[in-house]
């Protein structure tokens, strides 16, 4: 069975964009970890609570829908 040049390359393609997604999960996982041990840990502007919620909840939400938007 012989497998195309353009299948190759397909299959490369989305080797890549699947390795980059894996990519920005993980380092949105880790800014997101950064945010709340800022805040929590640290302490950083405990007392700034837009809308009753802690600021690196609104800060990962943001992060989160700007992410979705860019990568599709």
């Amino acid at each position: 069975m012989q497998i195309s040049g353009s299948y190759m390359k397909m299959l490369a393609q989305e080797h890549f964009r699947k390795k980059r997604l894996f990519q920005h999960f993980v380092i949105f996982l880790v800014g997101a970890v950064l945010l709340i041990v800022l805040n929590v840990v640290i302490g950083y502007q405990e007392d700034f609570m837009p809308l009753g919620y802690n600021w690196f909840v609104w800060a990962i939400l943001a992060w989160s829908f700007f992410l979705l938007y860019t990568c599709n």
